[in-house]
């Protein structure tokens, strides 16, 4: 009788040291439930670099499930007009799990659950701007250039315009502000001098130079860091299952591994003591973009709106909007 009960000590003990320890981040799956499903929808952007962030993400998305049985995950990428209605109205059913947004995407956030963070919002990457000259067209004087003329865009989610106003208020550059794509246009025609570049942009003329296929740029720090260009990750309320997972997932985009790659399509890790391959695009947007201020998610929409006011008439030529901004600005600290 002793013999058989400590045999089957043996056994139970056997067993359960087959059972592998789960990962920090590793969701538990009730028997009872083994399948979970999850959404990530990828609002709007801009990408840079070498890929898209809903590609990097799907790429997140896959490592995820391997390390968690039972979770699956699709990736949707909505248009903007798409993720306005769904995300402004309460459409939950066809909500994504998961949204993943640039700063100034929503005012309201109603429909997501608090993260393990405290917030209703994580920053998982992000981008800054930098100065990006033409110097053929540009008067070097001693350590410095000379700019005669900068165009900045004033597009729903670019600061170009709030930067602008901050930096060549009151000097003698010409200051070009509209559409992004005709901001875009009037730099490569080499029709003006400079541009307040984000990533993206200055990914695109850097690359076109290497390639000869344009001429050669030089990039700038401009006197503010201030950024939009935060990407964010936020859960929103469903099953506590779901909800779990989704959560796992968003805490998984914050480890070691995940953050090493988001270089992989140009952008920042919120790590700002992860280093960059010197004499890369990246290295060279890092060191010139300086320790950067990013706008908060929710509420960055409506000041955004505010700031982009008081930049026009910044350039009108009223001093007291360029105070107003920086003040606006510096309350982001």
């Amino acid at each position: 009788m002793h013999k058989r009960a400590f045999v089957c000590t043996v056994i139970l003990i056997a067993a359960l040291a087959a059972i592998p320890i789960l990962k920090k981040n590793q969701v538990t799956v009730e028997p009872k439930d083994t399948i979970i499903n999850l959404t990530i929808d990828v609002i709007p952007g801009a990408d840079v670099g070498s890929g898209s962030r809903e590609n990097w993400l799907r790429e997140r998305a896959e490592a995820f499930e391997a390390e968690n049985a039972g979770v699956f995950i699709t990736v949707r990428s909505l248009k903007s007009d798409q993720a306005q209605l769904l995300y402004t109205q309460d459409l939950r059913d066809q909500m994504g799990n998961i949204a993943a947004y640039t700063s100034g995407t929503f005012c309201d956030d109603a429909v997501f659950v608090t993260l393990d963070n405290g917030t209703k919002s994580q920053l998982y990457m992000c981008a800054g701007y930098v100065l990006l000259i033409n110097p053929a067209l540009c008067e070097k004087q001693g350590e410095t250039y000379h700019i005669p003329s900068v165009a900045a865009s004033d597009a729903q989610f670019d600061c170009g315009s709030i930067l602008a106003a901050q930096c060549f208020s009151g000097t003698d550059t010409v200051i070009h502000t509209g559409k992004r794509s005709d901001m875009i246009a009037l730099f490569q025609n080499e029709e003006i001098s400079a541009i307040i570049a984000s990533n993206f942009v200055a990914y695109r003329f850097c690359r076109m130079a290497d390639q000869d296929k344009g001429f050669a740029v030089e990039m700038l720090p401009l006197s503010s860091c201030f950024t939009d260009q935060g990407h964010y990750v936020s859960v929103v309320d469903q099953s506590e299952a779901e909800n779990q997972a989704a959560k796992a997932f968003a805490a998984f985009l914050m480890e070691e591994e995940s953050q090493s790659v988001c270089r992989d399509i140009g952008m920042f890790s919120v790590y700002q003591t992860e280093d960059y391959e010197s004499g890369t695009i990246l290295s060279s947007l890092w060191e010139n973009t300086g320790q950067l201020r990013i706008a908060p998610p929710f509420n960055w929409q409506n000041t955004g709106e505010l700031a982009r006011q008081l930049a026009q008439r910044a350039l009108a030529g009223e001093a007291s909007s360029v105070n107003a901004i920086n003040r606006l600005l510096a309350s982001f600290n």
